[in-house]
């Protein structure tokens, strides 16, 4: 996938396109990639955008609901938290997905 394909496939998170966020997907687009213009997976995308279809599809292909923003150091579960999405809350409560304290950039990266 070229950086334009993700940027479109990010977008489509974001409109809750699922069309074609099926097609990326299908077309095996990385679902816990974060492009550095973004710093966000497209997971985190999706729940602050409230587009609960698109969250639970990507959850069900493979996104990563603990890896953490670089952006904000928030992970889907910290911002899941803070949100109604209720089938998806009932999804990572059924797989048994807890959230983790979130550490800010700096201490991650200096890994503390």
């Amino acid at each position: 996938m070229s950086a334009g394909d993700w940027k479109r496939f990010y977008q489509a998170v974001c409109d809750g396109d699922m069309r074609l966020v099926r097609h990326y997907i299908e077309a095996g687009i990385d679902v816990n990639y974060a492009h550095p213009e973004f710093f966000s997976t497209p997971l985190v995308a999706a729940i602050r955008n409230q587009r609960e279809e698109v969250a639970l599809f990507i959850l069900q292909r493979g996104a990563d609901p603990l890896r953490v923003s670089e952006v904000d150091g928030a992970s889907p579960m910290d911002l899941l938290a803070t949100t109604n999405l209720p089938r998806l809350q009932e999804q990572v409560d059924r797989m048994g997905i807890a959230a983790r304290p979130a550490r800010n950039f700096w201490k991650r990266w200096l890994g503390w």
